[in-house]
């Protein structure tokens, strides 16, 4: 099976070295052309617990692919980026079997409604703790896992692609119900990134600190609502061990706002937006750190 992961940040590197390290045919397909020379000639390195192992794959950018083909084609970009993504592999007449998103939240669903008709496609949500340290190497800051879900074909078109991953300490669970997968993120997501982005803490003290954790409950209120959910104390239990769990992490949204680059707001509390002004849901609390995040990047 050829794999072929198009993004360089994170959770693509991530992705890319387990894949590779459980023996995968994978590519990894970058922005710019300084990161796949330098993965080309270094490799990629993990460190995970104090512990650094490196691997070696074949790397190129992504806009001089061009003419071939992949069994899999994984996006690991953020959700504002698919656009342009899924457009440079048209114009480079780049032809792929499966296609799974790897991106929070879920504005890029219009996306992978229209993908469906031509394409199988699955989504995934990654349960990771990861920062990038540099253009070759990645800080495995949580163990967790990878869950994802086919959207219009058989799961086991896709089993080849994890097979021995969990025995190197990179689990995959195939879902079923890949709307609930990932409303589930979702909440998670809404609930963490903007407030940690606006108040410029770790995920732990959203809950630790009692006047944060009552701007947590509104807005997950907000978010069940829209989502029209009614398992409240479930999902409530499961926000709790996330924030427990990622306790010393710093969420996505406020890396990347320290870096100065577009964060994934509009995929996340945008799309809870859009949603609740079609079914009439009132959404102060999502609406104001819609705002605060959109406008601390300018």
């Amino acid at each position: 099976m050829k794999v072929h992961l198009v993004g360089g940040g994170a959770i693509g590197l991530l992705c890319s070295y387990y894949l590779a390290r459980a023996g995968k045919n994978i590519s990894l397909l970058t922005r710019t052309a300084e990161q796949a020379e330098a993965i080309k000639e270094k490799g990629i390195t993990v460190i995970h617990k104090e512990k650094e192992q490196s691997v070696s794959l074949h790397a190129m950018p992504l806009d001089e692919w061009g003419n071939q083909s992949s069994d899999c084609l994984i996006l690991a970009v953020k959700s504002h980026q698919i656009t342009s993504v899924l457009e440079i592999i048209r114009n480079n007449r780049i032809n792929f079997d499966h296609i799974l998103f790897l991106s929070n939240g879920m504005g890029h669903i219009p996306v992978i409604y229209e993908l469906q008709t031509d394409s199988k496609a699955a989504v995934g949500v990654v349960e990771h703790g990861a920062v990038r340290k540099s253009l070759t190497s990645v800080n495995h800051t949580g163990a967790g896992r990878i869950r994802w879900s086919p959207i219009n074909f058989s799961k086991k078109e896709l089993d080849p692609l994890w097979e021995n991953t969990s025995s190197i300490g990179f689990p995959v669970k195939a879902e079923t119900d890949w709307i609930d997968m990932l409303q589930t993120k979702l909440i998670i997501n809404v609930c963490i990134n903007p407030l940690t982005a606006i108040l410029k803490v770790k995920n732990g003290v959203l809950l630790e600190n009692s006047y944060y954790k009552d701007l947590v409950r509104p807005l997950f209120n907000e978010a069940m609502r829209i989502l029209n959910r009614n398992d409240y104390d479930e999902m409530w239990s499961l926000l709790a061990q996330v924030c427990e769990k990622t306790a010393s992490n710093q969420s996505s949204m406020l890396t990347d706002l320290l870096k100065g680059i577009p964060t994934e707001i509009d995929s996340i509390t945008g799309y809870l937006i859009k949603e609740a002004r079609k079914n009439n849901v009132p959404h102060p609390y999502i609406t104001f750190v819609h705002h605060a995040v959109k406008g601390l990047e300018v």
